[in-house]
């Protein structure tokens, strides 16, 4: 058993160690930073893929419009050259 009988949260801030207090307190630092810094990486991470697929769309844009007008390019009605 986890916890000793008793209401939840009065076990949870029990003090049955002195240390166990500090103890928690740690724990509970070390995993709210790793949070906050798993989240940056995550939101940095999605915005680098939306500037990518953003960067992609405009190359494909780019390159219809080049497949286009070389499609209509003049030639030369006489010597069929550009």
């Amino acid at each position: 058993m986890v916890f000793r009988t008793g209401n939840f949260i009065e076990e949870l801030f029990a003090l049955h160690d002195p240390n166990e207090l500090w103890m928690r307190i740690i724990v509970v630092t070390v995993v709210l930073f790793a949070g906050s810094i798993y989240q940056h990486m995550a939101n940095k991470i999605t915005k680098a893929y939306e500037k990518e697929r953003e960067i992609t769309d405009k190359l494909e844009a780019s390159n219809k419009e080049i497949k286009l007008l070389r499609g209509i390019l003049p030639i030369c009605a006489s010597c069929k050259k550009n």
